[in-house]
């Protein structure tokens, strides 16, 4: 394919626009593993992320590639003992739907997450 100029604001950080494979199969991280430079699901199923992550790396270490160079995004809830059991699978950022019809639910939510994931021991 070829694009007109393409401008990205703000500029990532080095030199090429990183590329996420998005999905919720096996495939998708498969792809992420191989040419990606992140992988995002937002499956809450611990089983299913983690056979994600590990046909992620899977991919990678058949490609020649680092798999710790791809980072690993999935969707959570703000739950602490969640956080970090996702961080010791590799998980590298969690993403938190918040309610949008309420902004003082919002407010009480983000604070609760807020303290939570701050004030892990």
């Amino acid at each position: 394919l070829d694009f007109p100029p393409v401008v990205c604001r703000p500029q990532p950080h080095g030199d090429t626009i990183p590329i996420v494979i998005c999905g919720p199969s096996v495939h998708a991280a498969a792809r992420a593993g191989r040419i990606g430079d992140g992988f995002f699901t937002n499956t809450r199923d611990l089983a299913k992320v983690v056979e994600l992550i590990d046909a992620v790396h899977r991919a990678a270490d058949e490609a020649g590639r680092d798999p710790a160079g791809i980072e690993i995004t999935v969707g959570a809830s703000p739950n602490p003992r969640s956080i970090d059991h996702l961080e010791a699978l590799g998980v590298h950022r969690v993403i938190w739907p918040v309610p949008t019809r309420e902004p003082a639910r919002i407010e009480r939510q983000l604070t609760r997450a807020a303290a939570a994931t701050f004030n892990r021991g």
